[in-house]
């Protein structure tokens, strides 16, 4: 009996029962000695039945019996809080992806990448070139900027800013930035490279106004803008930057960026792929084709195309806002795991929603009022965030 008082005042001191309960298990074994004394000897054979029915105390009961109270109350209280906690758990991890997002981008952001090695050494240079006959711009800077303007004068013209680390004197920093950076213009094409790490070559290029083929850049550090050109493709990779289009036509577009939000307005195209992993993306324009996807961030599109095929937007943690023609015969659903979902289309035909647990989603359709090859297909989905879908209000 004594060791059993023992374990049990072991298990209260590792914390495996209350002190209540162990008061309680104290009693119990009182009680049952009290009860055992008490009772008439008739031999040892008939104590060893007795022992052998009712049995010693153990300390496995008392974990048992815990752990059987624990499952009743827990399978009591699961069925009735689970919804609530989880979507407070999923909750709490959007906010805290959020939360991680940002505290990264902000890191990012803080880092040095103007001045990663001391004070700079800065000056400006002007490249041109009389070619008039370009159809295609290869650009790949390691750490600067690019934008593209047409020219007034319909010259070739690229102005770069440097800023020059590590260089004794700006003479010498000039002729390293000479010897290393490439500005050819040949073949109908114009090649713009800058592999220099610790120099950063911010260029605004100037070119003649006329139909592109291509129009590539990728860039490391550093953002892309272009304005009023046409091209047949337009490709822009970024690892750290914004990239803004605005009066630009164009039969393909992929803009992809690691960190940096996706401006994209007074557009004309086919097909326009966006996506970044934090940042905002904003798409406003006649484009048959949209796809926009954000890790971290917002996004609203709109598509003012008569002729719209398909518009489909995808984020974790952020909002969704779409906006398209009236008049078009529609296909499309809406999901979010959290947030509300706001389907503003009055004539719609057809609506289905799902309601599943942490899954909700809305499917609708509708015949247009004028013939069409096909309906267009619109998706919005988030995971924390909110969807809006309406027509739009001026078209």
């Amino acid at each position: 009996m004594q060791s059993e008082k023992e374990r049990i005042l072991d298990m209260v001191e590792n914390g495996t029962i209350s002190a209540r309960e162990a008061v309680e298990l104290l009693r119990a074994i009182d009680g049952n000695s009290s009860s055992s004394s008490n009772e008439p000897n008739y031999g040892r054979n008939n104590q060893r039945d007795k022992t052998s029915k009712r049995g010693f105390f153990r300390p496995e009961d008392i974990v048992k019996k815990v752990s059987q109270d624990f499952s009743k109350n827990v399978s009591k209280n699961v069925s009735k809080n689970v919804s609530k906690n989880v979507s407070r758990d999923i909750n709490d991890f959007g906010n805290r992806m959020m939360e991680f997002m940002q505290t990264s981008v902000g890191k990012l952001k803080t880092m040095e990448f103007d001045s990663p090695f001391g004070e700079a050494v800065q000056f400006h240079h002007t490249f041109t070139d009389e070619m008039t006959d370009l159809n295609t711009i290869i650009a790949d800077i390691a750490n600067g900027q690019l934008e593209i303007f047409p020219s007034q004068d319909g010259l070739l013209r690229a102005e770069c800013s440097v800023k020059a680390y590590r260089s004794e004197s700006v003479a010498h920093a000039k002729e390293d930035f000479l010897d290393k950076f490439v500005f050819i213009a040949d073949d109908h094409k114009l090649r713009i490279i800058s592999d220099l790490k610790t120099t950063q070559v911010n260029v605004v290029l100037y070119v003649p106004e006329a139909a592109y083929e291509h129009i590539t850049a990728r860039l490391f550090n550093g953002g892309f803008t272009m304005k009023r050109l046409n091209a047949e493709l337009v490709k822009v990779k970024t690892a750290n930057g914004k990239i803004d289009l605005k009066n630009v036509e164009f039969a393909d577009a992929e803009l992809e960026t690691a960190n940096g939000a996706i401006h994209v307005n007074e557009t004309k195209g086919k097909v326009l792929e966006a996506e970044t992993l934090n940042g905002r993306i904003y798409v406003d324009g006649d484009i048959q084709t949209i796809v926009a996807k954000s890790l971290n961030g917002n996004i609203v599109a709109t598509t003012r195309c008569k002729e719209a095929r398909k518009l489909e937007t995808k984020t974790l943690a952020g909002n969704v806002e779409i906006y398209i023609p009236a008049h078009l015969p529609l296909k499309g659903e809406v999901s979010s795991n959290l947030g509300k979902m706001d389907v503003l289309l009055s004539d719609i035909d057809a609506t289905h929603e799902q309601g599943q647990f942490m899954q909700k989603s809305i499917r609708f359709s509708k015949q247009g009022t004028e013939p069409v090859a096909a309906p267009l297909l619109v998706y919005g989905e988030t995971k924390t965030g909110s969807v809006l879908l309406r027509y739009l209000t001026i078209e």
